[in-house]
């Protein structure tokens, strides 16, 4: 934590929560903070639809949306758009039809939704 953020951090040592500038002697201590941003990374909008199709918790949750993720899971189609994002396909293809009501809609869904590899990561620190 730099010295700036420190400044205005709450901090809570042994479940205590300490405001002023503390040294702390020998012993054992669990100190907890709330970070000011998320460090946890979710899905976005801006994605290659690749890293989208490979999730498939996420797909479950995106396919009835829109009829694009049926449309990717068709035999080449992710070879052929797989690197591209969900906005550049709407934008360059005609026969991809993506509303702004469905864009707010998988937008939700993946602002709530940690990367893949995120949640496996939480899960053995969980498990721990």
């Amino acid at each position: 934590m730099n010295s700036r953020s420190s400044q205005h951090a709450e901090i809570s040592v042994n479940g205590v929560v300490v405001s002023q500038r503390l040294v702390l002697t020998n012993g054992t201590y669990h100190i907890a903070y709330r970070p000011d941003e998320d460090y946890i990374e979710h899905y976005n909008l801006d994605m290659p639809v690749a890293a989208l199709m490979a999730d498939k918790e996420l797909l479950g949750q995106l396919e009835p949306i829109n009829g694009v993720f049926g449309f990717l899971q068709q035999d080449g189609n992710l070879d052929n758009f797989g690197s591209l994002s969900l906005v550049k396909m709407n934008t360059m293809f005609p026969f991809v039809n993506i509303s702004a009501e469905d864009f707010g809609k998988i937008k939700a869904i993946m602002d709530k939704t940690p990367l893949e590899s995120e949640r496996r990561f939480l899960d053995e620190r969980r498990s721990l």
